[in-house]
């Protein structure tokens, strides 16, 4: 069963994609933030991050770069809505050219979010 880390801040979008990937088979982990998500890669083998762009403490760039760095292997999926200064197209371009394997405008479909999961699990090799 592959394995997700969800990671935003939001805990209502936590909880329901959480519960809608458990439910079409995958384990779904979460994380409040960006050094909460780096605190469980560190200690848990995840197939997938899927990541909110703004967040306290660690934001969904510096999670980006630091996954690409510290585990290449695992598939990245980002998602946005927006933030205060910046548009969310703006912020998934940036996650796109960061190494993102899928994008998310918030507000998504369960529909798209199952098929981000997918093509990003896809994009990554094996092990």
């Amino acid at each position: 069963m592959k394995r997700i880390l969800i990671v935003d801040d939001e805990g209502g979008i936590r909880r329901a994609t959480a519960s809608f990937l458990r439910r079409v088979g995958y384990e779904a982990l979460v994380a409040a933030d960006g050094k909460q998500a780096v605190d469980r890669l560190r200690s848990e083998s995840v197939d997938l991050v899927l990541c909110d762009m703004c967040m306290p403490e660690m934001d969904g760039i510096e999670l980006i770069l630091m996954v690409r760095s510290e585990w290449p292997g695992v598939a990245l999926v980002a998602m946005s809505g927006g933030g205060r200064f910046v548009s969310g197209e703006l912020l998934l371009d940036s996650a796109r050219e960061l190494g993102a394997h899928a994008t998310l405008a918030k507000p998504f479909g369960l529909d798209e979010l199952e098929a981000a999961v997918k093509g990003a699990l896809g994009a990554v090799a094996p092990d």
